[in-house]
């Protein structure tokens, strides 16, 4: 299979000219995960190729800061959405600071709590009652979107 290397950001980087499927052969189909990179490492064709990689610190740090600006973001359109649906309600408007804590709740408690009953209940079924894993983890998803849904709905009619 032709490949190339190539220097970006003072990396090297083997390019692939193929789509490599799940056992490795030219075409398309699944990608396994990890396979390329670490077929690439195993044979490699030279040393040349090993050279010392100085973008790994920024780039992972890039990340992290990319991630929590994410997140941020994420919450500030929770807290939104949350807001216009109280109002379309037609329930009392209330102070940024307190739809931000009760987001907050909502998102660091109470769905927390909800997936940790939910697996508790999967893990119930299928290791103790025998009930096959489909079924199993079907219902445990069934009852978290069903409760999530009425604590979330519980949350909109709070009056203050």
């Amino acid at each position: 299979m032709p490949t190339k290397t190539t220097c970006r950001r003072g990396r090297l980087r083997r390019q692939h000219d193929a789509q490599l499927d799940l056992f490795g052969r030219g075409g398309s189909g699944f990608l396994f995960f990890g396979y390329i990179r670490d077929r690439d490492q195993r044979d490699g064709p030279s040393h040349l190729l090993k050279a010392p990689n100085h973008c790994n610190e920024s780039l992972s740090t890039m990340s992290l800061v990319t991630d929590l600006i994410a997140g941020v973001a994420a919450f500030f359109a929770d807290v939104w959405v949350f807001r216009r649906q109280r109002q379309k309600r037609g329930h009392a408007s209330r102070g940024i600071a307190d739809d931000a804590i009760a987001v907050a709740h909502f998102d660091f408690v109470t769905a927390v709590w909800i997936a940790l009953v939910s697996v508790g209940l999967t893990l119930l079924l299928v290791l103790g009652f025998g009930v096959p894993v489909a079924w199993g983890v079907g219902i445990g998803v069934v009852v978290a979107a069903v409760w999530g849904y009425r604590k979330y709905a519980q949350l909109l009619r709070e009056p203050q």
